[in-house]
């Protein structure tokens, strides 16, 4: 049994750019970014007290999960985020469980810590065999990656002469709204970005003249950052961009 409500307190891609609801209207943090008398009615259905922290954690834990989007595509196809509310009390506790650790998660452990839940104060320590930079992505201009390639039966991601793995492929092949995830990020990062994707224009200047001019190059990179690889397959060291050790 199920009942629903427009909840808007969430960051979500609606196709344009980004969209931020704040759970709290004040600094204070006193007054929920809710609809008057939300939480009361499901402390009502539930028949158990919630904080909009918990109601916060719960939207995570629905919205992360790829079933939701798949069965609610046609819903979705209009623009705003809709939330299916459990009314079965049990349900509700476990995915307020899992929205809390998907929140600690994306916030790199400063929201949702709890040492006795297993989640510490800013430390998140991603898994043993999480991908790694096992090949150098070399620093150095004249090596300044153009491709990205993926061997989904080694679970390799090339970047130009380096390597990550192992990147599962449901990683590579990750989509938000119809965007590939990492095509899009290394789009912005790779020697010469692609001419007619639109999204890179932050990275160009057009010269002197007609909009239809050449393109002038000179905001792009021209050497790949240590920081890009740290930001791709987040390693615990920070040292370099080199292979882990």
């Amino acid at each position: 049994m199920v009942f629903s409500a427009l909840i808007t307190d969430m960051d979500y891609y609606n196709n344009r750019s980004g969209c931020a609801r704040p759970l709290y209207r004040n600094a204070a943090g006193t007054l929920p970014n809710l609809a008057p008398g939300l939480l009361s009615l499901i402390t009502e259905r539930l028949g158990v007290p919630l904080t909009p922290e918990d109601l916060l954690a719960y939207i995570a834990a629905v919205a992360s999960h790829p079933d939701y989007s798949a069965r609610f595509k046609e819903d979705l196809e209009v623009p705003g985020a809709r939330i299916p509310l459990t009314a079965d009390p049990r349900l509700w506790e476990q995915a307020v469980g899992i929205g809390r650790r998907v929140l600690w998660l994306h916030t790199y452990g400063e929201r949702y810590a709890d040492d006795a839940a297993g989640r510490p104060y800013g430390r998140v320590l991603l898994p043993r065999d999480r991908p790694r930079c096992v090949e150098e992505i070399p620093d150095d201009p004249e090596a300044m990656p153009e491709k990205l390639e993926y061997d989904p039966v080694t679970q390799d991601l090339w970047i130009g002469a380096g390597r990550i793995s192992p990147v599962p492929r449901t990683v590579r092949e990750y989509e938000v709204s119809g965007m590939n995830v990492l095509d899009k990020w290394f789009g912005y990062r790779r020697r010469i970005p692609p001419v007619n994707d639109a999204s890179n224009w932050t990275a160009w200047s057009l010269s002197a003249g007609s909009p239809s001019g050449p393109l002038n190059y000179s905001n792009c990179s021209t050497s790949w950052a240590c920081s890009y690889a740290r930001n791709l397959h987040r390693p615990r060291s920070s040292r370099t961009c080199a292979r882990a050790r």
